[in-house]
């Protein structure tokens, strides 16, 4: 069943892909989780526009930026199943697919940000 074909918001991520990043995104949890001991009880948190950390805060905020990646995809199926224009998501065809792909893993790696040295 294509959504393309007849108007459904229920395929326009394949379940597979899917699958894939919830994989993906949930290792990514696991692996913060697993790092967390490792990190100083103070991490980066946000940086100015010339690179320099500007803010800190404690070590679990690595973990819950680990867990972001697996909340989005959450968002992700969700809605387009409750928009009430949700055709527009359908019209978008493959394209929709491409980027919650990409979004998803510019999340992932956006997330390993905090656990980097910070170089001071």
């Amino acid at each position: 069943m294509n959504s393309t074909n007849n108007g459904s918001t229920h395929d326009l991520v394949s379940r597979n892909c899917l699958i894939a990043l919830a994989a993906l995104s949930g290792a990514n949890v696991i692996a913060h989780l697993i790092a967390l001991p490792s990190l100083p009880a103070q991490i980066p948190t946000h940086w100015g526009a010339s690179g320099e950390v500007n803010d800190w805060g404690p070590s679990w905020t690595a973990a819950a930026l680990g867990a972001l990646p697996l909340g989005m995809l959450a968002l992700i199926y969700v809605i387009p199943r409750i928009d009430p224009k949700g055709n527009g998501y359908a019209r978008a065809g493959k394209f929709y697919q491409r980027f919650v792909v990409g979004v998803t893993l510019l999340m992932i790696a956006i997330s390993w940000l905090p656990s980097l040295p910070s170089g001071a």
